[in-house]
């Protein structure tokens, strides 16, 4: 009776053993398929020729095993995606930068690799400022007044993924600092 009781658990453990192995090893190559991209947005200065341009930088770098082709950036701003109006997502995507030293998509970015896209900073913000119903403004917050959403970079995929990244703080500011002063 003890031999068979020993033989039962044993059969037990290498089927439990078996299943973990097989698991692991479908996770390993499942996450060896998916897209792995790292995206920053802030604001940088581009040097040369006697010249400084102040530039707004999406930053992809592909931590992926695969190679990723980025079609289009644009922008996320607000807390939830469902809501009242002053708390919802707006979106809006972002047409290329024009100076020569941008990577324009679509981007193909190869394992380990980084690319960068820049626009002008003091033409963005001033054609952010012009427009009616500003994105990058203050909303009304009930009971805490004018409060302002937080920005995301977004960057999308030919495979249909989507990523976002938070706005480095000095690029929020100065987007804020527009908006208010087209209110004012």
């Amino acid at each position: 009776m003890f031999w068979t009781i020993a033989a039962a658990l044993g059969q037990i453990a290498g089927a439990i053993a078996t299943f973990a192995a097989v698991g692991v090893s479908l996770w390993i190559v499942i996450s060896e398929r998916r897209e792995k991209i790292k995206l920053s947005v802030g604001e940088r200065a581009i040097v040369g020729a006697g010249t400084k341009i102040d530039v707004i930088a999406f930053q992809i770098t592909n931590v992926g095993h695969r190679p990723v082709r980025i079609n289009s950036f644009g922008w996320r701003v607000g807390w939830l995606p469902r809501g009242p109006t002053w708390l919802r997502y707006e979106w809006a995507f972002q047409t290329p930068g024009n100076l020569p030293v941008s990577d324009n998509p679509p981007i193909d970015v190869l394992p380990g690799r980084s690319a960068s896209m820049f626009i002008e900073l003091d033409p963005f913000l001033t054609r952010a400022s012009a427009k009616d119903g500003d994105l990058f403004g203050p909303r009304q917050v009930p009971l805490l007044g004018r409060c302002l959403p937080p920005i995301y970079g977004c960057a999308y995929t030919a495979m249909g993924s989507s990523y976002s990244s938070k706005v480095e703080i000095a690029l929020a500011r100065q987007l804020a600092a527009s908006s208010a002063t087209c209110q004012s």
